[in-house]
């Protein structure tokens, strides 16, 4: 039902850049209808509690604002409210090095 209703909205609304994957399970069964957004570089984000009935347009204004970013990361203002509330995990891209943490300096 959701992958229908996301490519439906895709099509009547000219998005372009995203490709809809239905998978079977992400194993998120408390928090149902589940959608995950990736892409080569950049930061996994799963986002749960969705309803297809309500949260299509939603889903892909996020997915968009995810693939206009550099590295996955949506600033917060372009995140829809249910992609604000329904974050279950973001997870760092194959190869990601955190960089050091930077030392603070005390003044005097």
């Amino acid at each position: 039902m959701l992958v229908e209703a996301l490519r439906q909205h895709i099509a009547v609304t000219g998005v372009t850049g995203l490709t809809i994957e239905p998978v079977e399970c992400l194993a998120v069964c408390k928090r149902a209808c589940t959608v995950a957004f990736k892409a080569d570089g950049k930061w996994t984000y799963i986002v749960g509690d969705l309803d297809p009935a309500l949260h299509v347009p939603d889903i892909v204004a996020a997915a968009s604002a995810y693939d206009r970013s550099d590295n996955g990361i949506v600033a917060w203002r372009e995140r829809p409210l249910t992609f604000r509330k329904g974050v279950i995990a973001r997870v760092p891209p194959i190869g990601f090095v955190q960089p050091p943490a930077m030392k603070a300096v005390a003044s005097s």
